[in-house]
């Protein structure tokens, strides 16, 4: 799995701290991923991600996973987690077979180098009332998570 370091072009971002990482937490964007990935990079959305996978399965890194990236709405999950957006846009809600495929490969060696559990793998509509990750209905989370991580 190839990932695309993106890191020095983004700076939208601050120290962790001593906080650990706990979480991981899936969004969606609300735009195609050339879109997606420079206004996750633009200081003035105030807003980013660690990672981004394309419908195609390309994934860059734009925040370090020792930094905090400014991603679920509240300061201390954004200190606990790591945080993968899912190219997605009208008509594009679905994961593509190659986005699935990155983003299971992904979690899994997030999980394995942090030492996370399934039941930290979390939607970000899970910590803050939002649609997002339209990818998935809450039931499809739970199926997804226990057919791919336990």
């Amino acid at each position: 799995m190839l990932i695309i370091d993106y890191t020095a072009r983004c700076k939208n971002w601050n120290s962790r701290g001593n906080y650990q990482i706990k979480y991981i937490v899936v969004h969606a964007t609300a735009g195609k991923f050339e879109s997606a990935v420079s206004w996750l990079c633009n200081p003035k959305s105030q807003v980013s991600a660690h990672y981004i996978i394309s419908l195609t399965g390309e994934i860059y890194q734009l925040v370090n996973d020792k930094d905090n990236a400014w991603a679920v709405g509240d300061a201390r999950i954004n200190r606990e987690s790591i945080s993968i957006e899912l190219e997605s846009y009208p008509g594009h809600e679905d994961l593509s077979r190659p986005q699935d495929c990155n983003l299971t490969r992904l979690i899994k060696q997030l999980m394995k180098r942090y030492n996370i559990s399934s039941e930290n793998l979390k939607m970000h509509r899970e910590f803050k009332n939002t649609s997002c990750p339209v990818n998935f209905t809450n039931k499809e989370w739970e199926d997804y998570v226990g057919s791919h991580f336990t």
